[in-house]
This record gives structure tokens, C-alpha cells and sequence, in this order.
């Protein structure tokens, strides 16, 4: 949930950084990779570089004792430094490194869905489409960034997100119902969502009510 792309909890933050330092998985195992990606990614929300920095370096030390967790390894430091990258306003940069991850070399394009090899299980949810939808959009790229959204919001963790960054681009694009179309639907899907969720529908709500204007149909 700290990490939710929606969530801006600073308490979530640093409950889920006191977990993770509680947690001592078997040091050259998956677990081990995936604690201090984890650390790194909560760190870099928070703004504490240093730590992103140090984590991130230890996940590189790892010592994986299988090729598969030596891939996953790899993979997680990308996914770091395209963030990093995304935080240093280099989207660009980002998208290079995103892009060297394995997941994408599974021997189809990944952009020829339905189907799509997205939902093999070897990438949990959308968080890497959703991070590459945010790099390109960041890039000023949208017409390539609209289908990687639309995959991102297939997906239960990104759904909200990617039909709210859909929203934005629409509105941007003039297309105000469709913007509002797809605010609606976040809003059932967040239908017993916390005052987070509603937070961030308020404000989306109101960009594209001061975007529209008050009285325009």
C-alpha cells in the first residue's frame, strides 16, 4: 500500500521501511533482492537518497545462489535505476534502463494485446508497464505512453492510476466526457476506498473541472 502509485502516506512509508528492516531473509535468495529494492523504492518516495542509494548498491552485491534470482536481481536494479532516473527528471534515461530489463525479451513484442504476454506471470500485476507508461509520459511521449496505461490498467494494483493518468491525457486532448467517463469508473472502482483513494479523486476531479471550466458544457 505505501507504494500504491496513488498513495501518498508518508506514515505507510515508514511503517512499511520499520517491516522491511525487521525482515532477515536467507541472504542470497530472492527475498534478500527484493528487500532492499523494496527499501530503495519506499527510501527514494521519502527522499532519503542515501538510503536509496546504499540499498540499491547492497542489491547489486547480492550473491545469488540460482541463475533465476541472479535474473530477478538484475531486473530489480533496472526497475531502480529507471526511478532514479524518472526522480532526476531523465526520463529518457529511464526508459534505457527499463527497457535492458529480461521481461521484455520473452520472445513476443509485449504491445501486441489481446493476448498479451503480460499475463504469463513472470511480472506481478503492471508495475513495469506502468512505470514505462510514466517514463514515456514524463518524455512527452503520450502516444506511446495511452497503450502502455491502458495495460497498466488491466491490472487490479494499477487500474486506478492508469484510468486516472488516462483521464489527464484525455482532458489535456480536449476530451472531456471521456475524461470524466474514465474518472467515473475509477470512482466505483474506489467505491470503499480509504480517504486516500478519495483524496485523489477530488483532485483529479478538480483539475478537470479548472481545465474544462465552470459552466462549460
Amino acid at each position: 500500500m505505501a507504494l500504491h502509485p496513488a498513495s501518498r502516506s508518508r506514515d505507510r512509508l515508514e511503517a512499511a521501511l520499520e517491516g522491511l528492516a525487521a525482515f532477515d531473509p536467507h541472504s542470497g535468495g530472492g527475498e534478500a533482492a527484493a528487500r532492499h529494492y523494496l527499501i530503495a523504492r519506499v527510501a527514494l518516495r521519502l527522499g532519503r537518497l542515501e538510503a536509496f542509494r546504499e540499498n540499491r548498491d547492497e542489491l547489486a552485491a547480492l550473491m545469488p545462489d540460482s541463475e533465476p534470482v541472479g535474473t530477478f536481481k538484475s531486473d530489480l536494479l533496472r526497475e531502480l535505476e529507471a526511478l532514479e532516473a524518472l526522480a532526476e527528471g531523465d526520463p529518457e534515461a529511464g526508459l534505457e534502463a527499463l527497457l535492458r530489463a529480461s521481461y521484455w525479451q520473452a520472445g513476443e513484442t509485449w504491445l501486441g494485446f489481446p493476448p498479451g504476454t503480460y499475463l504469463d506471470g513472470r511480472v506481478p500485476d503492471r508495475e513495469p508497464m506502468f512505470l514505462r507508461a510514466e517514463l514515456l509520459h514524463s518524455a512527452g511521449r503520450m502516444t506511446e505512453a495511452i497503450p502502455w496505461y491502458e495495460v497498466a490498467a488491466e491490472g487490479i494494483w494499477h487500474r486506478g492510476p492508469g484510468l486516472l493518468r488516462l483521464a489527464e491525457i484525455r482532458a489535456g486532448e480536449g476530451g472531456f466526457p471521456e475524461a470524466e467517463e474514465l474518472v467515473a469508473r475509477v470512482r466505483g472502482i474506489w467505491a470503499d476506498g480509504d480517504d486516500e483513494a478519495a483524496e485523489t479523486l477530488r483532485r483529479t476531479e478538480d483539475a478537470l473541472a479548472s481545465g474544462r471550466g465552470v459552466g462549460t458544457p
